[in-house]
């Protein structure tokens, strides 16, 4: 494990400079959160805090109160601003994300979310989301719907399905379905795999993308994480004192691109 991650930042070190582009696919579904973008966004099936809003909302019924606030590139390397705020509590929830380019392209997207979960500890939820901004010099004006659920397999194994974008106005984003599974590890931690299904409808057939996570407990309060997601590398780190929890994360493509470093700070249990 101490090998991997030092391979990985390495990694991180030498990566030449290609900025990003901002588009509507990349700001719905290339995920947000500082603590899921570290596990490779291989969160459906985790969605245990705040950041259930954008990756399952299945999974408000599993969180007491979370405020997540997050920069997901600090130092501008591949955007303007590339920034997030998430909030939850009990069954309802509430985010806005903002991405803008170099090249003027800017999306904003505003959340929310409700759910409910059963004696069973099956979990649902919904969330709307209205999305606004310019690209390419057109205006981006329109809103879309996230459906998800989270269902306990055994007491220590989660299953999480969310069908994201599948209901939508105005809007020309692909629809997508996530499914994923998470195991809590003996040693302490959450070891998950997502599969995401994109451009469901299209005649050469649907993409598929596999997301990898691990998130292990050094000791209280210290936790690190890998993951891989979509040919990038990542990886984390957590501090968390009672209440307050501090995220960081690093993400890169391992043939070249500029990694990406983020940070949080979520209050909540």
């Amino acid at each position: 494990m101490k090998k991997y991650i030092f391979a990985v930042l390495i990694i991180f070190l030498y990566s030449p400079i290609v900025f990003a582009q901002v588009s509507i696919d990349s700001v719905l579904k290339d995920g947000i959160g500082v603590r899921p973008l570290g596990m490779g966004g291989a969160f459906t099936a985790v969605a245990n805090d705040s950041n259930c809003i954008y990756y399952n909302p299945g999974g408000l019924g599993f969180v007491d109160f979370s405020y997540t606030i997050g920069y997901q590139d600090l130092q501008n390397a591949n955007f303007k601003l590339n920034n997030y705020n998430l909030f939850a509590y009990k069954l309802i929830g509430a985010g806005n994300w903002h991405q803008e380019d170099f090249s003027g392209n800017i999306i904003d997207v505003t959340a929310v979310s409700l759910g409910s979960i059963g004696s069973n500890m099956v979990g649902w939820g919904f969330t709307t989301k209205h999305i606004a901004g310019n690209v390419g010099g057109k205006i981006v004006d329109g809103s879309s719907m996230d459906i998800g659920l989270k269902a306990p397999l055994t007491q220590k194994i989660f299953f999480g399905l969310v069908a994201q974008d599948i209901f939508k106005n105005n809007l020309d984003v692909k629809s997508a379905i996530r499914a994923g599974i998470a195991y809590e590890t003996p040693i302490g931690g959450v070891l998950a795999c997502d599969a995401e299904l994109s451009n469901l409808k299209s005649p050469a057939g649907m993409d598929i993308f596999m997301h990898y996570g691990y998130e292990m407990y050094l000791t209280e309060g210290l936790l690190i994480r890998v993951g891989w997601q979509k040919d990038k590398y990542c990886a984390g780190a957590t501090a968390s004192l009672k209440y307050f929890t501090a995220d960081f994360a690093a993400q890169t493509y391992p043939y070249g691109g500029v990694t990406q470093y983020m940070m949080s700070f979520r209050i909540g249990r």
